[in-house]
């Protein structure tokens, strides 16, 4: 689920990992663009969020949230001789709490979920699990102590070697919501430590969704330069730690509030939610594509890297191994973005002051971008360099 959240900086990953980001119409109000919904007709219209989706594709859960956060239930849907039966309450479902943000664990054994059970503050809610049994559901239990602090833990996904990842707002973190890792160690949890501040700023960063390898982590946050409310954003385990968040770019980010990732079991599809608050109330649903429409090379195998990684515009020389590229530009630095943007370039780069004075160094950052529009953005700064005879 997705609280309120305070706009802070991030720069992107290193090229080799990009994401091609496809043009889409991002239309504010509840079409949405041209993701699609996932499930229309079963799942509550404008009033669902956080997919679960079991890694036999035979089980969904969702959360009902109808309209506000006021009442928030688990729906279940369960498939039968191919066809989706119409969703209802798990058995272990407490018509009295809050039940939130389920995930199935990747053996499909288990599902996570947030609760407010038990809590004196009913705001605040745990990490709890539900057996999965072949008759349904066995008891629901809470992650205890070890996971669980005094503050509202929640969004918890976890790998195959179970190790648990989770967003918390406990004390002692960066900012209002941060991401955690608990190491599943000799059968149990261990004490979780936040994944540190390549990920965590002072604002919120929630709902992780981990790889079943560790390979990638992805997540909301309001980074400054996202597109809209909060955004999607990836981040690939490098040798040194995470790498420096991706945003998802504009198939997936609009000027909305996107959340509750999740990538199905079978590594084809990609999953989230969306949100806009209009007249007092919460529209929300779930959406889906193919995750191949991210064109995430990372997720297949090194040779389908190789094949189709798409490199960000190679108009500035590299300054590093994360792919930023620095140019010191002899001439006032926002007349580039200024041109940039007259021509429609707003979402393929960033301009980030780094020095001062006439001659002040400045970062171009390209977002991962297509084939063409990387020839675009080349040869619009060919024309510029032309038309501006003071740039190198």
């Amino acid at each position: 689920m997705k609280p309120l959240h305070t706009p802070m900086l991030s720069l992107h990953r290193k090229a080799f990992f990009c994401l091609l980001l496809l043009a889409a119409c991002c239309v504010p109000g509840r079409s949405f663009g041209q993701v699609p919904r996932f499930l229309p007709g079963l799942l509550p219209a404008d009033g669902v969020f956080g997919l679960a989706l079991s890694p036999d594709g035979q089980s969904v859960l969702a959360v009902a949230s109808r309209g506000g956060r006021d009442t928030l239930q688990l729906l279940e849907l369960r498939k039968k001789k191919g066809q989706w039966q119409a969703p209802s309450p798990p058995s272990f479902a407490d018509p009295k709490a809050k039940d939130i943000d389920p995930f199935f664990t990747p053996d499909g054994s288990l599902l996570l979920f947030n609760s407010n059970r038990g809590q004196q503050n009913p705001r605040n809610f745990d990490i709890w699990a539900a057996p999965r049994t072949s008759g349904g559901w066995g008891q629901p239990y809470s992650l205890g102590p070890v996971v669980n602090s005094d503050s509202s833990d929640f969004y918890a996904t976890a790998a195959k070697n179970g190790n648990l990842y989770f967003s918390s707002n406990r004390a002692g973190g960066a900012g209002q919501s941060d991401l955690y890792l608990s190491a599943w160690k000799n059968g149990a949890y261990t004490a979780p430590v936040n994944l540190g501040p390549v990920l965590n700023t002072k604002g919120h960063e929630a709902n992780p969704f981990i790889a079943p390898d560790e390979s990638y982590l992805i997540f909301f946050a309001q980074y400054e330069g996202g597109f809209g409310d909060t955004d999607l954003y990836i981040s690939f385990r490098s040798d040194t730690g995470w790498t420096r968040p991706a945003n998802l770019g504009p198939r997936v980010n609009t000027t909305l509030g996107e959340f509750c990732p999740l990538v199905s079991a079978d590594g084809k599809g990609f999953y989230f939610s969306r949100l806009e608050r209009k007249n007092g109330r919460i529209y929300e649903n779930i959406h889906h594509l193919p995750l191949q429409d991210l064109q995430l090379p990372l997720l297949g195998t090194k040779e389908q890297a190789d094949s189709t990684a798409l490199w960000t515009a190679d108009i500035m020389r590299p300054k590093d191994s994360l792919g930023t590229y620095l140019q010191s530009l002899a001439l006032n630095w926002a007349d580039f973005r200024t041109y940039a943007r007259e021509r429609g370039y707003v979402r393929s780069y960033r301009v980030l002051v780094a020095g001062a004075g006439s001659t002040a160094e400045v970062w171009l950052i390209t977002e991962y971008v297509s084939v063409e529009k990387r020839k675009g953005i080349e040869a619009l700064y060919g024309e510029y360099r032309r038309t501006h005879p003071a740039a190198p």
